[in-house]
């Protein structure tokens, strides 16, 4: 594949680390009329096969929260909380507080820890050979009462 400008090229690369059908699947779920328990722990565990099995998927996560934290969301200076990913995250958890199954605190803050976490592996995946491996309990632990 040939770029005509590094703009060109970053913005594929963005675009392919955003994981465009990671988060029409993450909007899929939010939809759901299911419990928003039920909901994370469906995040969870298909976050953590990735990370597991797909090297290429802990890099897109890697990437995707170095130019979420460098440049927002949209390609400009902006907040990390403006991320799609964060943003649709924190509806599921509000939802659970909602319910009563979530731990008390900010939605957002709370995706930002819970996203945090999967970053944490993700370079771990990536740069480490020998490391504990993060349980579905673990990271929903960040967010879920009682876990």
């Amino acid at each position: 594949m040939y770029f005509k400008s590094k703009e060109e090229l970053f913005g594929a690369l963005q675009q392919q680390a955003a994981g465009d059908s990671e988060l029409a699947q993450l909007k899929l779920l939010g939809k759901l009329p299911l419990p928003a328990k039920q909901k994370l722990h469906q995040l969870s565990g298909y976050v953590l096969h990735r990370l597991k099995k797909d090297e290429h998927f802990a890099g897109a996560v890697a990437l995707h929260t170095q130019m979420v934290l460098a440049q927002g969301d949209g390609g400009q200076p902006g907040d990390v909380y403006e991320s799609e990913l964060y943003l649709e995250t924190a509806k599921i958890i509000a939802q659970a507080q909602r319910e009563g199954t979530a731990v008390a605190g900010s939605p957002l803050k709370l995706a930002d820890y819970y996203w945090g976490v999967v970053y944490l592996y993700a370079l771990k995946k990536l740069f480490i050979t020998r490391y504990e491996a993060l349980t579905q309990q673990d990271l929903e632990r960040t967010v879920l009462r009682g876990q």
